[in-house]
């Protein structure tokens, strides 16, 4: 998926599987748009985009201020538009002089989305919007599974979750049966309008680690994760506006603490969603998993419900 400026085609989902269908032979391959969404839902242009874990809906951000979240399923329309006060309006003087960046990102596990250019009492802030009603914390009104980062003093423009969970279990329970629900922590790295980043962990109520990555005070335009080969630590590579890149260094297990094994990580698919992995990487083909039934799950389509009341029906 992808977004632009361009108000005819703000938000165009590519069918990738075409492309891999075609002649691998032809240099010169054109994709057209699979679905074109936006153009009456966002009234401003869309700024960042990001999909679902779970691959059930995908999220735009946009100058309305807005974040709209849509089905990425059967009609691939609109499933609610959160516009609750938190994103600061401008008028179309002062947009000129905004950020081009609203790169909201949604959380490993799926339970909610980290958005931008949030505020809350006059401080600039990154808000979560729960993943349960796509409800927000506000100053009227707190919302459960949603919460407010407070610890930039310029507008967050950039989210990016980290795609590894942190085991957030005791040492002891580590051996434990993989069967249990696992204990977890997600963690996000935001960066702001002059070139502050922090990272974030879901179990802490400040940032875990802020630095200045521009000498220049730039904005910072994307963030990225990574892994090293020979150990497990974590890499942050930073995107300036100025073509810097900067690549920060996390020790694992000495600096973030430990990484939720591949195993546990896609029992939390399992036990949320009723998902399963075709690898032990959590990147690989997403499919129904109806083979347990030791705990409940939440059902967002009808072929999943269906196939469970099919193996129940089965089993007795």
């Amino acid at each position: 998926v992808s977004c632009s400026l361009d108000s005819d085609a703000p938000i165009i989902v590519w069918k990738l599987t075409d492309l891999a269908q075609r002649n691998h032979n032809t240099l010169n391959i054109l994709c057209n748009p699979y679905k074109i969404l936006g153009k009456t839902e966002h009234s401003s242009t869309v700024k960042g985009v990001t999909f679902d874990p779970a691959g059930t809906y995908l999220a735009s951000s946009g100058d309305d201020p807005a974040v709209c979240i849509w089905r990425a399923h059967d009609d691939w329309g609109l499933e609610q538009k959160v516009n609750d006060g938190i994103f600061q309006t401008y008028d179309l003087e002062q947009l000129s002089s905004q950020t081009l960046f609203r790169r909201l990102s949604w959380s490993t596990d799926g339970t909610y989305i980290c958005s931008t250019n949030a505020t809350v009492k006059n401080k600039h802030v990154a808000s979560t919007i729960s993943r349960e009603g796509w409800s927000v914390s506000s100053t009227q009104s707190a919302a459960a599974g949603a919460a407010n980062l407070v610890g930039h003093k310029q507008p967050v423009v950039v989210s990016r979750h980290c795609p590894k969970l942190l085991d957030a279990s005791k040492q002891v329970e580590q051996d434990n049966n993989d069967d249990d629900d696992p204990d977890y922590a997600t963690l996000v790295a935001l960066g702001d309008k002059r070139g502050f980043v922090t990272v974030w962990s879901t179990r802490k109520s400040r940032p875990i680690f802020k630095l200045q990555c521009s000498e220049s005070r730039c904005t910072v335009t994307d963030l990225a994760w990574g892994q090293t080969q020979k150990r497990d630590d974590m890499i942050l590579l930073v995107s300036l506006l100025d073509g810097t890149i900067v690549a920060i260094r996390f020790g694992v297990p000495s600096e973030l603490g430990r990484v939720l094994s591949a195993s546990k990580q896609k029992r939390v698919f399992q036990l949320r969603y009723g998902l399963d992995f075709d690898d032990d990487t959590g990147l690989g083909t997403r499919k129904l998993f109806v083979g347990d039934s030791s705990g409940p799950k939440l059902v967002e389509n009808a072929l999943q419900l269906a196939l469970e009341e099919q193996e129940e029906e089965e089993d007795e």
